[in-house]
């Protein structure tokens, strides 16, 4: 290998592994987002648990009404 060749090649093989190795050290560190799914069981209602009562969701416009 010539020295020219070697002046090329020695850098770019250094920033290669030198940005892997960044790589590698800034995914260890981020931590764990989770996927849809797992977001998905996370708030769904445990197995065995009765569903809790909701209101209807019906609101009368006017509340004094209903006491004439």
């Amino acid at each position: 290998m010539t020295t020219a060749v070697a002046f090329l090649v020695i850098p770019l093989l250094a920033a290669v592994v030198g940005s892997v190795i960044l790589w590698l050290i800034s995914k260890a560190r981020r931590p764990h987002v989770p996927d849809f799914n797992e977001q998905l069981r996370a708030i769904a209602p445990k197995e065995g648990t009765p569903p809790t009562p909701q209101s209807s969701g019906i609101v009368p416009i006017d509340p004094s009404s209903e006491e004439r």
